[in-house]
């Protein structure tokens, strides 16, 4: 019986071992990945808390390392989601008008940090855009990982992406005199 104990517990600490090793590797960018889908930096830290929790519940399900970065990425896209839902609700239910909210912090990061001009744009599109433009731009998956993370076909992945990028090329900004600049976006 006392050989048996020690096995388990060699492999549970093997697969502790392993996990922390994961989350080093991919700590920082699910961080960054989720900062981007919500938008606020403590948000970002409680859902990559969250995500890594989820996932370290789940960790022996996974069958091969090779899925492991479309994995924790779905986990993530999914939270946020979640996260952006209960917000919306929030915001709807009535009688919530008395509740002070904190002015957000500034959140300076050299990985996190971009302009005002591409934060403005951003904010024009949808949760789900907002996700497959941040894959396909900042992380450079493959239409085929975004459509395994968002449960959608490749297609349909493609075309979401086509849809967001002509709308942030709709709302470029303007200068003082009202007139659109003539800089082009390239996000592709």
């Amino acid at each position: 019986m006392e050989v048996f104990k020690d096995t388990k517990d060699s492999i549970a600490t093997t697969q502790e071992n392993d996990f922390t090793e994961y989350i080093v590797k991919y700590h920082q960018k699910i961080h960054k990945y989720c900062y981007h889908l919500l938008r606020n930096r403590q948000d970002a830290e409680d859902a990559t808390q969250e995500v890594f929790l989820k996932a370290y519940k789940s960790f022996h399900k996974v069958h091969s390392q090779s899925t492991l970065s479309p994995w924790f990425y779905t986990i993530a896209y999914r939270h946020c989601l979640n996260v952006l839902k209960r917000k919306k609700l929030i915001r709807s239910i009535p009688y919530q008008t008395d509740i002070k909210l904190l002015p957000e912090e500034e959140y300076i990061n050299s990985e996190l940090e971009f302009n005002e001009e591409i934060s403005y744009l951003l904010r024009k599109l949808t949760s789900k855009e907002r996700a497959i433009v941040t894959m396909k731009v900042i992380n450079e998956f493959p239409y085929s990982e975004i459509s395994t993370i968002v449960n959608s076909s490749q297609s349909a992945v493609r075309k979401c992406y086509e849809r967001a990028i002509k709308k942030l090329k709709k709302h470029t900004t303007t200068n003082e005199m009202g007139c659109v600049k003539d800089e082009k976006i390239s996000i592709n």
